[in-house]
């Protein structure tokens, strides 16, 4: 596959899961506001916001490195090789 078809299909992929997690997260929305009320879906809404920001304070440059330090270790490992010509 050409790098840029990859490129294009990687970009169709990341939009398309992006597409169905906002809209299962708008039917869990209403469903729970449906379920909760207008006071509590608040509440659970603060709360979900404040858990947001605390993981992401916690969580900060964590996973870039996690990704990065591999190939920084081994990265000439990780490269492909070119075939051998025989001997």
């Amino acid at each position: 596959m050409h790098p840029s078809q990859k490129f294009a299909f990687d970009v169709g992929i990341t939009f398309f899961a992006s597409v169905v997690t906002l809209s299962l997260g708008f039917v869990i929305t209403v469903l729970l506001g449906r379920y909760l009320g207008a006071g509590d879906l608040g509440l659970y809404r603060m709360a979900s916001t404040i858990y947001g920001i605390a993981m992401l304070v916690a969580a900060i440059g964590i996973p870039g490195a996690m990704i990065k330090k591999p190939f920084f270790l081994w990265g000439s490992a990780l490269r492909p090789r070119k075939p051998c010509k025989g001997l």
